[in-house]
């Protein structure tokens, strides 16, 4: 699934420090959008929400759930926790 092994898929284990959620810090997951001309008339036609994001991913726009899985596949979070902070964004 998105190009992870699942041998590279991280679990946290929890420990005293953590207070046994697994995780340590924050880690921020980007979603970023470039406007072109394009776009920008798209904008101003004021299409459905379901419809622009389509646009905008076949434009190269990097989602909120694929930054977090480049995240998983480095190691830095987990399958669970990108899954719950993007619960919405699908």
């Amino acid at each position: 699934m998105h190009g992870i092994a699942m041998d590279e898929v991280c679990a946290g284990e929890g420990c005293d420090k953590c207070r046994n959620t697994g995780y340590s810090g924050r880690l921020g997951l980007y979603e970023i959008l470039v406007l072109d001309d394009n776009l920008r008339d798209r904008i101003v036609s004021n299409p459905n929400v379901t419809e622009f994001r389509r646009m905008c991913v076949e434009r190269g726009m990097v989602t909120l759930r694929e930054d977090g899985f480049k995240k998983v596949g480095l190691g830095q979070t987990t399958v669970d926790e990108v899954l719950r902070v993007t619960e919405s964004t699908i």
